[in-house]
This record gives C-alpha cells, sequence and structure tokens, in this order.
C-alpha cells in the first residue's frame, strides 16, 4: 500500500482498503474540474462519487430550511445501504485548490519539477499527497448544490474576498464547514499535507545539496543542466517569502464569515 497511514478520530474516520493511483490527465475532463484538479502540473484527483461510497462515510450533509436561510443537517447513514444518496455529492472537504496554492506559492512546485527532470518522476513524489486528500478521511457525502458553491467560496475566502448572502448558499458552506466533525477532520488532513509537502522539500534539498558547484565560467553540459535547476529551484524555495501553508490557508476558509447584504 503506497499511502501513509491516517486516521482522524471523528465519525468521519474510515480505514481504507486499497489504493489509488493518480490518473494521467485526460481530454475528456471538463476545463474547471481539471483546473481545480491540478497539483503541480499533475492531475491528482481520483475520488468520484462511487469513492463516497465505497469507504463507507456514516454521514450525508444535507441541505434544508429556506432559500434564503438554508441550513445543513448530518444525517446518520445506513451502513448497509449500496447506493449514493440522493441529491448528493462526493465532496473533497480540503479541496485541492488549496493544496495547489499552498505548493505553487511556496516553491515546492518548481522543486518537483526540477525533480521530476532527474528522473524523480512528479507523479511518485505526489502520489503520498493525493492518497492523503482523495483518501476516506477526506471525503464525505454532501448536497450537490452546496458542493458546487463550495468552490467559488474556498476561492473567495483564501484571497481575503468578501463572501455575502447576496448567494444565500454561501450560508450553507459556511455551516458544513463549521461543523465540529468536519472542521476537526479537515484541520487534521491539512496538517497532514504539509508534512507530505514537508518531506517532499526535505528530499529536494538534500539532493541539491549534494550536487557540486560549477567551478567560475564553466557552463552546464548534459545532466548538469538538470542539476543546477534544481539547486536553482531550492536556492529560491529557501528564498520565497511566501511560507502560508495548506493548514494556514484552509483555517482562513474555516473561519470566513458571511456578511449580509
Amino acid at each position: 500500500m503506497r499511502w501513509s497511514p491516517f486516521v482522524i478520530t471523528s465519525a468521519l474516520s474510515f480505514f481504507v482498503s486499497g489504493s489509488l493511483s493518480i490518473p494521467a490527465p485526460s481530454n475528456g475532463t471538463s476545463h474547471t474540474l481539471m483546473k481545480r484538479s491540478v497539483v503541480c502540473g499533475q492531475n491528482v484527483r481520483t475520488a468520484v462519487a462511487e469513492d463516497c461510497l465505497e469507504h463507507r462515510p456514516s454521514l450525508f450533509f444535507a441541505l434544508g430550511g429556506t432559500v434564503q436561510r438554508p441550513l445543513i443537517t448530518a444525517h446518520q447513514l445506513d451502513p448497509t445501504a449500496q447506493d449514493i444518496p440522493p441529491g448528493a455529492a462526493c465532496d473533497h472537504v480540503v479541496e485541492l485548490q488549496v493544496l495547489a496554492r499552498a505548493m505553487s506559492s511556496s516553491g515546492a512546485c518548481a522543486v518537483i519539477t526540477a525533480l521530476n527532470n532527474l528522473n524523480n518522476p512528479r507523479h511518485i513524489l505526489l502520489q503520498p499527497l493525493a492518497d492523503v486528500i482523495n483518501g476516506a478521511g477526506n471525503l464525505v457525502f454532501l448536497d450537490s448544490r452546496v458542493n458546487s458553491k463550495k468552490a467559488s467560496f474556498v476561492v473567495n475566502a483564501m484571497n481575503g474576498a468578501r463572501i455575502t448572502t447576496a448567494d444565500p448558499l454561501n450560508l450553507a458552506v459556511s455551516g458544513y464547514l463549521r461543523n465540529q466533525l468536519i472542521s476537526t477532520g479537515s484541520n487534521a488532513v491539512a496538517q497532514h499535507l504539509d508534512t507530505l509537502i514537508n518531506q517532499i522539500t526535505a528530499i529536494a534539498k538534500t539532493t541539491a545539496d549534494a550536487i557540486p558547484a560549477l567551478p567560475q565560467g564553466v557552463r552546464a553540459q548534459g545532466i548538469q543542466i538538470q542539476q543546477q535547476a534544481l539547486k536553482t529551484a531550492v536556492a529560491q524555495l529557501r528564498q520565497l517569502n511566501d511560507r502560508t501553508p495548506v493548514i494556514s490557508r484552509w483555517r482562513r476558509v474555516l473561519g470566513a464569515n458571511v456578511v449580509n447584504e
């Protein structure tokens, strides 16, 4: 099994009986989905509604209330059920776009590209991250309308943009994210992702530091070109000011307020 064992102690805890593998990008995937699924140049989305069913989430977060005051309610699911709850989507609680933003801004994507060019395949480096973000601990059944709205809510929250009741579904998204089970479990997922990112960058730093510097005036040739590119990427990683990890970005999302309009 290629993923690191990971358990969230809550009603969202599950055990994964198999491993996931990163799919090759498909021309049949919609532009919007692909944009939200790409992390460091690799499509890492593998989970669909059937994955939620297979991993047996114990809860379905359904939409209720009124149009203007929507509410999210957690419903206990029959553990023997063999179908997907009507109107449900399989939600990645911590969204891939949060992971992508953190890795791109920190310089982690640049070092992954450099490692990939030195025969450390990108998809292998990203596999542990894919296993966690597509794993049972980060998947839950959520009303499809709320799931669709959640994407823009997360972007606005990360950007510090104003989120209002002009679209009442923002209230539903906020209520869902502030559910204790969701917030506790997703914080654990975000922290685990940061640990895995740090492991990748540690590999890059160790590899780069072992590469000898070129003598003054000597131009890189052959494999030296890729080696020096890694040294440059690691140097930039160390100098970047954006050190905002996944957990910090995700807590910004969880704490986002919806204001009346």
